[in-house]
């Protein structure tokens, strides 16, 4: 009886990973918002019982998606900055690597930064308990420690200025490249909107950050 029960168990956990792997490839292209439980149990071929029997809520599918999500991305940057070739850059330049990836974010998965503000704007509007966002919250890629890191090593070898909020700095270019790259994704609004040279304005903004950040 209780190896039946694991069996059990596994199976549902498997049917429950498949339902989330086809509702984060609905949300990415549609949307969290347009996306109803009942697109998401035809599209799983289950009843819409046994999808509010696994889960009970959509949020609680977007946060299991959102963290499907984060673990993905995080294979962008295994081995980014632990290479040989990156130890020997300055603590600036180490930097300038880290926006740059950021940037690439923008670039090379612009559904998931799509998907990332509807994901806060369902938070907001939702307000789950903050313990069913715990692993979501793991699951974020943060480059805090990396920054940190090459920031010391800029003020050792002195390619970055000493006595700065590196920490201040740090969040406050993490939260404006993805803010000006959820609004370049929403698209152009108002008249005078020129959207065409987006990646050249988040470079600009990395330009910004690393002229501030240089040492004398």
């Amino acid at each position: 009886m209780k190896e039946h029960k694991v069996v059990k168990s596994g199976l549902q956990q498997r049917r429950k990973e498949r339902i989330v792997l086809i509702a984060a490839e609905l949300f990415l292209q549609n949307g969290i918002e347009e996306i109803k439980m009942t697109d998401i149990a035809d599209a799983a071929e289950i009843g819409v019982a046994s999808l509010y029997r696994y889960f009970g809520t959509k949020t609680a599918i977007a946060i299991e998606v959102g963290v499907l999500l984060w673990r993905d991305l995080q294979k962008l940057f295994d081995g980014c900055f632990d290479s040989e070739e990156y130890e020997t850059l300055s603590g600036l330049e180490q930097i300038s690597r880290q926006l740059g990836f950021l940037r690439a974010i923008y670039s090379k998965q612009p559904r998931f930064m799509a998907f990332l503000d509807d994901f806060d704007r369902l938070l907001l509007s939702e307000k789950p308990f903050p313990e069913s966002l715990s692993e979501y919250e793991q699951s974020i890629v943060d480059i805090h420690e990396v920054f940190k890191s090459s920031c010391e090593k800029g003020v050792s070898d002195g390619s970055i200025r000493a006595g700065l909020d590196y920490e201040g700095i740090y969040r406050s270019l993490t939260h404006s490249i993805i803010a000006l790259s959820q609004k370049f994704i929403r698209g152009e609004i108002l008249p005078g909107d020129d959207f065409s040279h987006a990646e050249q304005e988040l470079r600009q903004l990395e330009d910004m950050a690393l002229y501030y950040l240089r040492g004398n």
